[in-house]
């Protein structure tokens, strides 16, 4: 009895964990080229601010890496100079 309350369980788990799995969103991973036509910057400049720590990047091998949209966004969104006009 206690073997098969034991399994029950441990399979509600698993399931639990599953459903949790697939209802978290995952980040939108982008290359550096799709994120500066996005935001008007070259791809090199999305380079250079990843190596420099303002952008943060995911590194997806050696030579790959991929940045978070929705973080970058908000990054670049804060650093945003709002002009006045003084008319």
């Amino acid at each position: 009895m206690k073997k098969q309350i034991a399994k029950k369980s441990s399979e509600s788990a698993v399931i639990n964990r599953h459903q949790r799995l697939s209802t978290e969103s995952a980040p939108i991973l982008v290359d550096a080229k799709t994120l500066g036509n996005l935001i008007g910057v070259a791809e090199k400049t999305v380079r250079h601010w990843g190596a420099d720590g303002t952008l943060p990047f995911v590194k997806i091998s050696r030579r790959c890496c991929r940045y978070p949209l929705d973080d970058c966004m908000k990054i670049i969104m804060a650093r945003r100079v709002n002009a006045i006009s003084e008319s």
